[in-house]
C-alpha cells in the first residue's frame, strides 16, 4: 500500500501539469527537411492535409523549409528537434508576399483554452511585416482573424485578435526564441456595442516572454501578469453571429534577407476548476492512505 500510495501521489504530480485537451499541435518533425514545406503535411494533432501556396509563387530563392534543429526557451524544452523556417538567401524581394497554409481540423467546446508558439526573428529587411494567422471561414477577413506580425524594421511582435474590434497591442523580440501565449477566455461578458454576441471567446490575455519555472509548461503555469488583457474574438464566427473555430494557420514572409523560424504551434485546453478539484482530492485521499499505512 505504501507504494501504491507514492505511486499515486507521483502520477498525480505528472497529471496536474499536463493538458486537459490538446486540440492542435506541430513540433515540425516529420518534415523533409531543405524541401519546400509545400505538399508535406506529416500527421500532427488537429491538422489536415498538405501544406499549400496560398500566396505568390515561392520561387527558389524564396522558400519555406522544414528545419532539424527545434528552437528553445527557458525552462520550456521543444519535444521534437524540427522548425519551420521562412528564408531568402538573398537579393530583393518581388513577386508580393510568400504564404503557405495548412488547414486545422478540430473541435472545441466551451471551456477557455490557450495557444502557444515559439517564434525567432533572424532578419532585419524585409518588404512587409512577417504574419503568423489564424484564419476562420477560408478567406482573410478583419474580424474573423487572429494574427501575429513581426515588424521588421523595429524588431516588435504586433498582435491583433479580433479585427478592427479586438485587442490589439506589440512588444519588443528578444534574440533568439520567444515564447507567445494567448488565453482565450470563453463567455467572459454580456453583449455589448463592440461584443454583440454572448457565449463565445470574447476576452483575451496575451503573454511575450513570460518567466516559467524549471520544467514549466506555457498552458498550466502561472505566468503572471499578462502584457495585454482585453476583448478580442478568438473564434471566427459566421453572418449570424455563431462562433466557429479557426480552420486553418497561415505563415507569410517578404523576406530580403535572414529567416523567421516557427516552433512549437499549439492550441490547448486549460483544465476546468472542476479537474483540479478532482486532483487535490485524489491527493488528499492518497496522503491519507499512505499515513494510515505508516502508522
Amino acid at each position: 500500500m505504501k507504494i501504491k500510495a507514492i505511486s499515486l501521489l507521483a502520477f498525480i504530480g505528472s497529471v496536474s501539469t499536463s493538458f486537459a485537451t490538446v486540440y492542435v499541435y506541430d513540433g515540425f518533425s516529420g518534415y523533409t527537411t531543405d524541401v519546400s514545406v509545400v505538399g508535406q503535411g506529416p500527421t500532427s494533432t488537429g491538422f489536415s492535409g498538405d501544406w499549400t501556396n496560398r500566396g505568390g509563387a515561392l520561387a527558389a530563392t524564396v522558400n519555406f523549409n522544414p528545419r532539424e534543429t527545434g528552437l528553445s526557451y527557458t525552462n520550456y524544452g521543444p519535444s521534437s528537434a524540427g522548425s519551420l523556417e521562412a528564408f531568402r538567401s538573398s537579393g530583393s524581394h518581388t513577386g508580393g508576399a510568400k504564404q503557405v497554409g495548412r488547414n486545422l481540423s478540430y473541435t472545441a467546446d466551451t471551456e477557455d483554452f490557450y495557444i502557444s508558439f515559439l517564434i525567432a526573428n533572424n532578419s532585419t529587411s524585409a518588404v512587409s511585416n512577417t504574419i503568423v494567422r489564424l484564419q476562420g471561414l477560408g478567406s482573410a477577413n478583419a474580424d474573423r482573424d487572429s494574427l501575429f506580425q513581426i515588424n521588421h524594421s523595429t524588431n516588435t511582435l504586433q498582435f491583433s485578435l479580433g479585427g478592427g474590434v479586438g485587442l490589439t497591442g506589440s512588444a519588443s523580440l528578444q534574440a533568439g526564441a520567444n515564447l507567445v501565449v494567448v488565453r482565450a477566455i470563453y463567455d467572459f461578458d454580456s453583449p455589448t456595442a463592440g461584443n454583440p454576441n454572448a457565449a463565445f471567446y470574447d476576452q483575451v490575455e496575451v503573454w511575450i516572454n513570460p518567466t516559467l519555472s524549471a520544467g514549466g509548461n506555457p498552458t498550466v503555469d502561472t505566468l503572471g501578469a499578462p502584457l495585454a488583457s482585453g476583448f478580442g474574438i478568438m473564434r471566427s464566427f459566421n453572418g449570424s453571429g455563431n462562433a466557429l473555430p479557426f480552420n486553418s494557420l497561415n505563415f507569410q514572409h517578404s523576406l530580403n534577407s535572414g529567416s523567421v523560424v516557427l516552433d512549437e504551434f499549439m492550441i490547448a485546453a486549460i483544465p476546468e476548476p472542476q479537474t483540479y478539484a478532482a486532483l487535490f482530492g485524489l491527493a488528499a485521499l492518497a496522503m491519507v492512505l499512505y499515513r494510515r499505512r505508516a502508522r
